[in-house]
């Protein structure tokens, strides 16, 4: 396919991508996290212990991982080091995308406080 970035150096030992194109890579993933996961998913994995907390499926785990492969290729034909660049991929993803989110989150409703806190003081102003 053309238009896609091609990685060829990689931490064989865990499947991280090193170079070229590494640092667009992990940038891509967290774009896919934060723009296809909803903020509502709280883990990445599906938590026996926790059946009522929200997690990512396996489908949208899935998906994601395809769009990857739509916008970038590894140049080799070792399945066994394109499974570690998957479960580093996945568990980068993870670490990366739900902790943004989360902390977006915070901020947003820090600045939705404030907000409206200052309209309580503005409304107070006006009323005397």
């Amino acid at each position: 396919m053309e238009g896609r970035l091609v990685i060829f150096e990689f931490d064989e030992a865990i499947g991280q991508p090193l170079r070229p194109h590494a640092k667009t890579y992990v940038g891509h993933c967290g774009y896919l996290v934060r723009d296809r996961i909803p903020i509502s998913a709280r883990e990445w994995k599906k938590k026996p212990s926790a059946p009522h907390i929200s997690f990512v499926s396996d489908r949208d785990k899935a998906n994601m991982w395809t769009d990857i492969g739509l916008h970038f290729r590894f140049n080799m034909n070792d399945d066994e080091l394109k499974e570690r660049i998957r479960e580093w991929t996945m568990k980068n993803m993870a670490t990366l995308g739900l902790e943004e989110e989360l902390v977006r989150q915070v901020f947003e409703e820090e600045r939705d406080a404030k907000f409206q806190h200052q309209g309580v003081c503005q409304a107070k102003a006006l009323l005397g």
